[in-house]
Formats: C-alpha cells, sequence, structure tokens
C-alpha cells in the first residue's frame, strides 16, 4: 500500500477546500452588512475586499480599515479561522497525525553523520 492510499485509509471525508471557502464566503454574503454605504462600492465589492482582508492581503487590510470596516474585517477573519478549524477537524480525525508520522527507524536511517556531508563541503574531496 502507497502513502498516498495509506492517508486516504487514516484521514476522514471532510469537504474540500472549495466546499469550504465556498460556504464562509456565502455566509458572509448573508450575515455581514456595511456601517454605511460606501460610495462607488457595490455590496459585492465590499464583500469581496473583506475575503481579501479577512485572508491576510496587506492592501486589503488597510483598504478595509480606512473604509471603516475593522469590526466586519475581524468578524470575517474569526469565521474563516472557525471555517477552516471545522474542515482540519472533519478532514484530519482525532489521532491521525501519530498514525501518518513516519517510523523513527526510518527518520533515523536517513540522517548523515558529519563525516558524510565532507564531500559536499569541499569542493574534490571524496568520501
Amino acid at each position: 500500500m502507497g502513502a498516498e492510499e495509506h492517508a486516504h485509509r487514516i484521514l476522514g471525508q471532510g469537504d474540500d477546500a472549495a466546499v469550504t471557502v465556498d460556504a464562509w464566503v456565502g455566509y458572509l454574503e448573508a450575515n455581514i452588512e456595511s456601517p454605511q454605504d460606501i460610495r462607488r462600492l457595490s455590496p459585492a465589492s465590499v464583500i469581496d475586499l473583506l475575503i481579501a482582508a479577512a485572508a491576510g492581503v496587506d492592501g486589503a487590510i488597510s483598504a478595509a480599515r480606512r473604509l471603516g470596516l475593522e469590526e466586519q474585517t475581524a468578524q470575517a477573519g474569526a469565521l474563516l479561522v472557525e471555517a477552516v478549524t471545522e474542515a482540519l477537524t472533519a478532514t484530519v480525525p482525532k489521532g491521525a497525525a501519530t498514525s501518518l508520522a513516519p517510523a523513527p527507524g526510518f527518520a533515523a536511517a536517513l540522517r548523515l553523520r558529519s563525516g558524510e556531508l565532507k564531500p559536499f563541503t569541499r569542493p574534490g574531496a571524496t568520501a
């Protein structure tokens, strides 16, 4: 059994990333309101700005701040963290990380002794 099959056997079957993000965006569109009308920005554009700001895009964060959307940006960011946490919890069940970790013996076999590195540090050196 390959690593991919082993991982699929251990991991849960949560939503994929696109479904999680679409649900988050849908929630933002339905529940977050601008405190006032923002000239030359449609409500959909405000949501797009909040999405970018909540995801940490620098220019969007400063633009949202200038437009007085600090509270909405914080709320959108908190909702994003919640959505991603729920998706990860569904995808990676408790205890799965230790099941997917490589065996300690395998990691030890990959370590190199310092003497084995000399050919890489001095041109022309031999092992």
